[in-house]
This record gives C-alpha cells, sequence and structure tokens, in this order.
C-alpha cells in the first residue's frame, strides 16, 4: 500500500486510489460467476433441472457484483446477466446431463432450461443496469486538492487569466 502525503490538516489527501473503492470489475464478474454456477449445480442435484435455486444464486450474484464493483469498473457487471446465464448455467446443465445421448439431443436439453429463464436475464439486465446508473449518479464530486486552493487564492492568479 502507498502512504500517503498528509495535508496541512493531518489528514490524508485524496488519491484515485482511496477515492474509487469497490472490486475490480473481474472480480465482481467472478463473484457472480461462482455464486451462480454453485446456484445451479445445488440445483441439479436437488431438482435435476434449472429452478429457484439456480434463479436466485443468479440475480442475488448479479446485484451483488454491481454493488461491490469500484463505480469506475461498473460496465461488465451492469451488462453480465445474460452472459453468465449462457456462459455458466449452460456448461454447468451440459456436463450434468447424461453422456450416452448424442451432443444435439445434449445440448438442446441444455438449452432449452437457458431459453426458458431468458426474462430471468433481462430482468435481471434491468435491474443491474438501473442501480449501476444510480450508483454513477450518486457520485460525489472530487474535492479540490490543497494546491488547488491555494492557486485560486493567491493575487497572482486572479490576474493570470
Amino acid at each position: 500500500m502507498r502512504a500517503h502525503k498528509p495535508t496541512d490538516s493531518g489528514q490524508p489527501a485524496a488519491t484515485a486510489s482511496t477515492s474509487d473503492r469497490g472490486w475490480p470489475w473481474w472480480a465482481a464478474i467472478l463473484l457472480t460467476v461462482s455464486i451462480s454456477a454453485v446456484g445451479t449445480v445445488v440445483d441439479m442435484r436437488i431438482n435435476h433441472s434449472i429452478g429457484e435455486i439456480c434463479q436466485t444464486s443468479f440475480g442475488i450474484g448479479c446485484v451483488a457484483a454491481v454493488c461491490v464493483a469500484r463505480r469506475s469498473h461498473m460496465f461488465g457487471p451492469m451488462f453480465q446477466p445474460p452472459l453468465i446465464l449462457v456462459g455458466v448455467v449452460l456448461p454447468v446443465v451440459l456436463l450434468w446431463l447424461p453422456a450416452h445421448d448424442s451432443l444435439p439431443a445434449r445440448v438442446l436439453a441444455a438449452g432449452t432450461p437457458v431459453i426458458d429463464n431468458f426474462p430471468l436475464a433481462a430482468g435481471t439486465t434491468a435491474v443491474t443496469v438501473a442501480i449501476g446508473i444510480a450508483r454513477t449518479l450518486r457520485r460525489k464530486p472530487a474535492e479540490p486538492r490543497n494546491s488547488e486552493i491555494a492557486e485560486e487564492s493567491s493575487p497572482t492568479s486572479r490576474w493570470a487569466a
């Protein structure tokens, strides 16, 4: 961790790393992938299909990712739900289906529940985009640094322009 130079008041100066707290985009997406994969495996083990457990873990994972991501890194987590549904849930279901079926039969059997859950992905995307926009609009303006305040209050800065 870098040491911050204290200001005149003794507080560390604000930097880009301290003003934009949260997880990087890849960690937030990894959170969604892991929560969705665990929920899908549990649902396939209990119900032998995609049901409420998978849907709930998918929604919670997507919303959690957009809530923990840095404000400057929210694009990926905001638009990830359809990609997570296809990239995580579909492979888990494909791996869970019996291997004795042909590949086209397995893909169709796995694709049907994913297609049936497309409204869930669309709704989750709408929720994550709304949360992301709200977090972006709620961003606090950056406080001026002490050097900028000193320049503005100096007599020469008034006449320099």
